[in-house]
Parts: C-alpha cells; structure tokens; sequence
C-alpha cells in the first residue's frame, strides 16, 4: 500500500483484489430522503446611516448569498425524484428561494459548492443513534444554480453522473423496517440534503439504465429519467393532464368550425 497525504492526513491506498470476495446479502434497499425544516433567507449586512445624520443601523440584504437556519419540528420524508422535477422547474431567484424550504438543507458541508460557516446539528431520524449533519451556513444563489445546471447536463447525455462521477457515499443502516408482514431486517440508505437526494437519483439512474426524457407539454420541457417498460411522455401527471385539456378543447374547437362551415354552406344553398 502506498501512502499518499491529503489536507495533512496520511491515507493509505488499496485496491481491492477480486470483487467476488464480497459477500451478497438478501436484504431489501429502502430510501430515505429527508427534509430538516429550516428557514432560508438572504444574508443581512448591517448598513449605519451616519452619512443621514443618524446613528440608526439599517438593514441591507444581499440577496446574491442566503443562509440557512434549523427552525425546528418534525422531518419529513419526499420523493427524491419529484423533488428533483420541482428543481429543474425553477425559473428565477424568487422561485428558488419559495423552494428551498421544502428541500431543507441544500448541501452538507464539504461538497460542492464550498459553503461557509460550518454548523453541526444532530438529526433523530429512527430508533438508532442521530446522524450528525454538518453543513455551511451560507451558500451562494449562483452556486446552487451552478450545481442544476451540471445535475441537468448530466441526464442530458444519458450517462447519469457523468459530470460527477460514477459513484456516491451515502449514509447507510442496518436495521428493522416495518412492513406490512412485521419487523424485517432491511438496509436503509438516508439522506439529509436536497444534494444528497439529487446525486443519489443519478446513481439510481445509471445502475437501472433509466432513459433520459423530455417532458412533452412545450411549457415545460424539463428532462426526467424513466425506467418503466411503458413510453412516458410526461414528466408528472400534471402536464399529461394539462396537454389531455389542451388537445380536447383544440378537437372541439375544431368540431364546432367545421359544424360552423357546414351551416353557412347550407345557408348558401337555401338562397
């Protein structure tokens, strides 16, 4: 093994020799993607307004950098996919700053992009001991644009991760999970941030060879994975439903001309 240092630690190299020296388990994959309530907002710069003749402080905001703040209550579990769908559909700073608390967290401290004032706080997610979730406290608006754009180049050419790298680390427990049939052993994958959650659908994606779609209903055109044996040309129900509207009001519309054409021929044809 060869040494090689990082940040000064000494980490030692090894490749593993064979991959069927690991040991399969029968054990069913459970995910778990967690929303800690939080609240976001822009980042206050105290301005002194002397220049006015006043000694009174007034609040400036930069709305370039927000912060995030644990507000307290319960956690909540999304689907990892949906909430990837909502991100991709964002328009603006506005829409981005709504969204984020229901993501909770963005990222955890040490991934890109590089946050800033590390904080640390302990998440009771089940029976077993709480997972410590350190994260930056400050991140920049650009920054979180920087990271849909590279999750969104990456489904873009097929090759989920692409742009990241063909693997993840995510937190992982053994444990009993109840089922309709009782307390089972099963292995549950959590996360604690929308990052997390974004990086474990690419990995999902790639490994079951989901296909890249673009959502048909031309409002919306975001890029979602399918692995379904059925052709999906919606990215949710919602726009399936929205172009099932649009389609019948064009066939009536288009019913009630010809019915129109009709009447006024005959009207031509009784004079």
């Amino acid at each position: 093994m060869k040494p090689y240092h990082y940040n000064k630690v000494q980490v030692l190299t090894q490749i593993v020799p064979h991959q069927t020296q690991m040991i399969p388990l029968n054990l069913p994959i459970y995910i778990r993607c967690l929303s800690i309530p939080v609240k976001w907002q822009p980042v206050e710069r105290n301005r002194s307004a002397l220049a006015l003749g006043s000694s009174t402080v007034v609040p400036e905001y930069d709305l370039q950098v927000l912060t995030v703040r644990p507000t307290g209550g319960a956690l909540t579990i999304y689907d990892p996919w949906e909430m990837r769908r909502d991100f991709f559909a964002l328009k603006d700073d506005a829409d981005l700053l709504r969204f984020l608390p229901k993501a909770g967290l963005f990222q955890l401290w040490g991934q890109f992009p590089a946050g800033t004032r590390r904080v640390s706080i302990a998440v009771q997610a089940d029976k077993g001991m709480p997972f410590d979730v350190e994260y930056p406290e400050e991140l920049r608006v650009s920054d979180i644009w920087r990271v849909r754009r590279l999750i969104e180049n990456s489904i873009r050419k097929g090759k989920a991760s692409a742009e990241i790298g063909d693997w993840a680390d995510f937190r992982m427990r053994l444990t009993h999970h109840r089922t309709l049939q009782g307390q089972q052993p099963a292995v549950i994958v959590t996360t604690t941030s929308l990052l997390e959650s974004l990086l474990l659908t690419l990995t999902i994606d790639r490994i079951s060879g989901a296909k890249v779609r673009k959502c048909a209903r031309p409002d919306c055109a975001i890029l979602f994975t399918s692995t379904s044996g059925h052709e999906r040309k919606y990215c949710q129900r919602y726009c399936a439903h929205i172009e099932s509207v649009r389609s019948d009001r064009k066939r009536k519309k288009h019913v009630s001309n010809k019915l129109k054409g009709r009447q006024g021929n005959g009207n031509l044809q009784a004079r």
